[in-house]
């Protein structure tokens, strides 16, 4: 329960992030208005993970924060993916499988805070 829960407060955080983010098209204004918004959404997971993972410590909760926020934030692509892209993996040879952001997202939790367990 804690990674679904893990998870979906991540994705409510980060999903609308990477898709509002060439950073070329905004101004300092909205640049500034984005990183509050990326700054929450850590302080949050990390709120996330002071109630459900009380057996982390502070190095543990900001390795985990700065491996699943990149992630998080590189999830898009992978998630997302147009026709042309489709198509253009296809005509190249990628086996690409597609796995919505949850799927990727709860893979990713279960490998960051299931330590030594077998999945």
């Amino acid at each position: 329960m804690t990674v679904a829960y893990l998870v979906s407060a991540a994705d409510f955080c980060c999903i609308g992030l990477s898709r509002e983010c060439p950073r070329e098209k905004y101004g300092t204004e909205n640049l500034v208005e984005f990183k509050k918004a990326y700054g929450e959404s850590i302080r949050a997971v990390g709120r996330c993970l002071d109630k459900f993972c009380p057996e982390m410590n502070k190095r543990d909760k900001e390795e985990f924060l700065y491996v699943y926020f990149p992630f998080m934030y590189g999830i898009y692509p992978y998630a997302v993916v147009t026709e042309k892209q489709r198509k253009a993996m296809e005509d190249a040879g990628v086996g690409f499988v597609y796995h919505s952001v949850y799927e990727l997202s709860y893979n990713c939790l279960k490998k960051l805070l299931v330590k030594g367990e077998s999945q």
